[in-house]
């Protein structure tokens, strides 16, 4: 099992990512990031539509699956939460498939088992600072001290920069 990380050790990760692919920058599509780093995203219909996305690992190869009915803010958001869980938490996860439910993604559930509840909470970190990194969002703040300005800047939703912003202290 990996170690558990701070948020400030998973932002400087998610950064070194986007620098490392050449993504630094506002905005950032996840699954760009995710083909240069040779991982295949693809948009499905899933039979359960309470999946909000899904990584299947074979081998060395690891490919993500996005649901389709998704609206596009979420699936960017569940591409870098899954993106996260890669580069944070591979080594944990055997061959299989990993269904990832919207209520997982929440890391107010209970219902997760606490030796996952980490994990959770920082592949929603990792994705937070893949889509809005703390450089970037401080800097564009000064600038537009906007929220909606913000959110459409970095194109994530505006519940998702409320958050970021409060999490950054802006």
């Amino acid at each position: 099992m990996n170690e558990k990380r701070n948020r400030e050790n998973i932002e400087t990760i998610a950064r070194g990512k986007l620098k490392e692919y050449g993504m630094y920058g506002v905005p950032v599509d996840p699954a760009v990031l995710a083909n240069r780093m040779g991982i295949n995203v693809a948009t499905v219909i899933f039979s359960d539509n309470d999946v909000s996305g899904m990584m299947r690992k074979t081998g060395d190869t690891v490919r993500l699956y996005i649901n389709n009915s998704d609206n596009p803010y979420r699936q960017r958001f569940t591409v870098a939460h899954e993106l996260g869980h890669v580069v944070l938490h591979l080594n944990d996860f055997e061959e299989g498939d990993y269904p990832e439910r919207n209520i997982s993604m929440f890391r107010n559930n209970s219902n997760i088992d606490p030796g996952d509840r980490y994990k959770e909470t920082e592949a929603n970190q990792f994705a937070a600072a893949l889509l809005m990194d703390e450089e970037l969002v401080k800097d564009m703040w000064e600038k537009f001290k906007s929220l909606k300005s913000m959110a459409d800047a970095f194109e994530v939703s505006k519940e998702a920069m409320a958050y970021r912003l409060g999490n950054l202290g802006l």
